[in-house]
């Protein structure tokens, strides 16, 4: 069996939760779809993305929202039927948005 999911997109927001001495936390990507609308729109789409060990640390402290960056993990089901889950394996930074309070 394979289940792995490899996501690009931009940082929309960033939570950590520290409980049970250790810090975890979620990530929403916003990924903009690769073709448009008929009315030349294209649209984005929202993924929730778990975040364990180290990894909420280094991005909670280094990236910010609208850096874009990639994903590679695997996908959870979460319980309910349609609600699932990017687990973060690794995440990568690909262009660090640009600072707008100059």
């Amino acid at each position: 069996m394979f289940n792995q999911i490899v996501i690009v997109g931009k940082i929309e927001a960033m939570q950590a939760d520290y409980s049970e001495d250790r810090m975890n936390g979620m990530l929403v990507m916003a990924v903009e779809r690769q073709f448009a609308e008929a009315n030349g729109e294209y649209l984005t789409d929202y993924f929730n993305v778990q975040l364990w060990r180290g990894m909420i640390e280094t991005l909670k402290d280094s990236y910010h929202p609208g850096d874009l960056i990639a994903v590679n993990g695997r996908l959870q089901n979460d319980g309910e039927a349609d609600k699932w889950l990017i687990i973060a394996e690794k995440v990568a930074l690909i262009h660090k948005a640009e600072d707008t309070c100059a």
